[in-house]
């Protein structure tokens, strides 16, 4: 068999590189704090941009944070020898953050 018969062509290149598509330019861009109806907008310096227009999912993610917060806190007191820290708390924290993560995540999937 000689070589370069019976082989596919190298793909070429997508037109317009990083531009979107005129279907996905008519979507709202929830990552500038600006779109019709957004709910919840994050921004943490340059490398990360989220939002969102779906109010479950916004206060499933909030919750999520909240309770990694606290379970934290609690966490970091525990540290201490004279502070006695009941673990069925530290449970309870947990398992109510993976039922919001859980929320989250089932919820974004959904879309």
């Amino acid at each position: 068999m000689e070589q370069g018969k019976n082989q596919t062509p190298p793909p070429k290149a997508v037109p317009g590189g990083d531009k979107p598509d005129i279907e996905t330019e008519k979507a709202d861009i929830y990552t500038e704090g600006k779109a019709h109806g957004q709910v919840l907008h994050c921004r943490l310096g340059t490398w990360f941009a989220y939002g969102t227009d779906d109010k479950i999912h916004a206060g499933a993610l909030v919750l999520s944070f909240v309770l990694l917060g606290t379970i934290g806190l609690i966490a970091l007191l525990g540290l201490f020898p004279c502070l006695k820290i009941n673990t069925d708390i530290l449970n309870m924290l947990g398992n109510a953050l993976l039922l919001a993560i859980g929320a989250a995540i089932g919820r974004s999937t959904a879309q």
